[in-house]
């Protein structure tokens, strides 16, 4: 069942950047574009009626930063080794979820290096 989502969010999302550089997609009409294939790839509607004019994939950075989704899921696969590597060098034994690496003190002389 990820994979089918995976794969459908990669269509998606491919698909509509598509049409949006084509041209086949005017600025206005954004978000109806998006929506239209959401609902066509992976049977979602949004939670409220939705102007054409609202741009929802916006509020996305990798949607206006251009970045390829490929990159992105990459991005959140490889966020979990890393934090509990950090975690690890930190000497953190209990719950990764409950240590924030950021301006972690332990961390610092593994950053310089």
């Amino acid at each position: 069942m990820r994979i089918h989502v995976a794969h459908a969010r990669i269509r998606r999302r491919s698909a509509w950047r598509s049409r949006v550089f084509s041209g086949a997609s005017a600025p206005a009409s954004y978000n109806g574009t998006w929506w239209e294939l959401r609902r066509r790839y992976q049977g979602i509607a949004p939670p409220v009626a939705r102007a054409k004019s609202n741009f929802s994939r916006g509020a996305k950075y990798l949607i206006p930063a251009n970045t390829p989704h490929p990159r992105h899921i990459l991005s959140l696969v490889l966020q979990f080794p890393f934090h509990r590597a950090a975690c690890a060098l930190a000497g953190r034994t209990d719950s990764l979820r409950d240590y924030f690496i950021v301006g972690a003190a332990a961390l610092e002389r593994y950053a310089q290096a």
